[in-house]
């Protein structure tokens, strides 16, 4: 119990913060949707829902560790934590203003993937091998952290709290991509292409940022 209380703080102020952001996108996306989509458009698909409602599931998880990372400790990956935490905080609030809107669950009935199942086209070898990748995952997703890889970002100090973090974000990062790629290309709606589109694109990039920092931090510690 006492190993996970900043754990469950952390969460709990994404969760508040979440709440704050999610009325803002409700007020903004949600006027938005209704004025400029047409009515067809506007009736959420099992894509659209499931995409929403996982995707902020890993989002929630990634700004509690980038959130973990600004605790005041001296790290040359703040700023990377700040734009981690800053723009998925936003994503998350207009995926859960979707919600709203659509009158849907925040969260899943269950782990199950199988929204990815409802696409037009049948499956291809690469979702086939994801999906079994989410059944053999505990909480519904590859590269999740347990609670015990995110304690570890509050025990480690230095090098090597900053390599676990990025080994962590990486996975985090590697797990999601397939599913923002889905979204892209077979959600119904036009807005959650988009948004899941640029996702793609943010977490893409921040994967390659990820592995140059990891090959500095290694080449530099095998330096002489």
């Amino acid at each position: 119990m006492v190993q996970n209380t900043l754990i469950k703080r952390v969460l709990v102020c994404v969760v508040f913060a979440v709440a704050i952001v999610g009325a803002f996108g409700l007020g903004w996306s949600g006027l938005q949707w209704h004025t400029t989509a047409k009515p067809a458009e506007a009736r959420p698909h099992p894509i659209d829902v499931g995409f929403a409602q996982f995707m902020s599931i890993h989002h929630q998880q990634a700004i509690a560790m980038a959130q973990l990372m600004l605790d005041g400790r001296p790290t040359p990956l703040r700023p990377l934590a700040q734009n981690i935490a800053y723009a998925q905080l936003m994503e998350l609030g207009e995926m859960q203003g979707w919600l709203r809107v659509w009158r849907q669950p925040l969260k899943p009935p269950s782990n199950s993937m199988t929204w990815m199942l409802a696409s037009d086209q049948p499956p291809g070898p690469e979702l086939k091998q994801y999906l079994i990748e989410c059944e053999r995952s505990p909480d519904g997703m590859p590269g999740l952290a347990t609670l015990a890889d995110l304690e570890l970002i509050r025990k480690l100090e230095g090098v090597e709290r900053d390599k676990h973090f990025l080994k962590l974000m990486l996975a985090h990062h590697d797990g999601g991509i397939p599913m923002a790629r889905f979204a892209s290309q077979h959600a119904k709606n036009k807005v959650v292409r988009d948004r899941a589109a640029a996702i793609l694109l943010e977490q893409t990039q921040e994967m390659h940022r990820i592995q140059r920092t990891i090959a500095a931090v290694a080449q530099h510690q095998s330096a002489p």
